[in-house]
């Protein structure tokens, strides 16, 4: 509770009056997805709504994220069984168009606050941190480096690259001109033995999961939409065994809007 108490402070620090050229913006966004997969674990094999609502201002962001079974398969109402609470601070660190190894670089860190109101699980707590780089063809690495400091105790490192392909499709819906771009991804991830220990129930640390994914989005001043496909696998024998079934495609569609 302390810890989530400290960020909602960083929160308020946040949401207090912007100074000159420190806009606020707001954005809120839902996808629909198959099924709810994270870090290669399977936590929701029948579809899932994911929404949130996002702060941001300067470097700053704050992020409350939420997932809900679709499937009433409690025989209740449909109910959300996780939250996270994201405090997040990103700083672009360098520049350099003409570069040919890396045109540019953003560091990044954070807390994130996972809780589980429908389910028997404890509430707990990640720190983490990373950077953003892009090369001369657009093509992004990013590296984030997760610690759970609070029921596990240990980390978990993510190593993703992806590329923004605009797509010459723009369209207009009312007033609203949209610009058409897609997304394809690759990561992997990897946990330590504390790590692997409380999510997967094996010893040692090693490789994880790898995915793939597409994203196709449809973006205006204001609103945003599309439809996106991610394929992931577990990569370690041990954690294959830990899981009926060690890939899986999830699809989905996203709507959000920015205020």
């Amino acid at each position: 509770m302390k810890k989530l108490l400290g960020i909602l402070v960083l929160a308020a620090a946040l949401c207090a009056p912007a100074g000159a050229g420190e806009e606020l913006t707001v954005k809120v966004r839902t996808d629909v997805l198959s099924d709810y997969v994270f870090r290669g674990k399977v936590l929701n094999d029948s579809p899932v709504m994911q929404s949130e609502v996002k702060i941001e201002r300067d470097i700053y962001s704050l992020r409350l994220w939420g997932n809900a079974d679709l499937t009433n398969r409690r025989d209740a109402e449909t109910e959300f069984s996780e939250f996270n609470l994201d405090f997040k601070l990103e700083k672009a660190v360098y520049s350099n168009a003409k570069s040919k190894l890396l045109t540019a670089a953003s560091l990044f860190g954070g807390v994130k606050y996972y809780s589980f109101p429908e389910i028997d699980q404890e509430s707990t707590t990640e720190l983490y941190a990373g950077v953003d780089a892009a090369s001369l063809f657009d093509i992004h690495a990013r590296l984030t480096v997760s610690y759970d400091i609070d029921e596990v105790d240990g980390g978990y490192v993510a190593a993703d690259l992806y590329k923004v392909v605009p797509i010459p499709f723009d369209f207009k819906l009312g007033n609203q001109s949209f610009k058409v771009s897609a997304r394809p991804e690759l990561g992997y991830g990897w946990g330590s033995n504390d790590y692997n220990r409380a999510v997967w129930g094996t010893s040692g640390s090693c490789m994880t999961d790898w995915h793939a994914g597409l994203a196709v989005m449809a973006e205006s001043e204001r609103f945003e939409f599309g439809p996106s496909v991610k394929y992931t696998d577990l990569i370690d024998g041990d954690v294959q065994d830990a899981q009926n079934q060690s890939s899986n495609i999830v699809y989905g569609f996203s709507v959000g809007v920015k205020f």
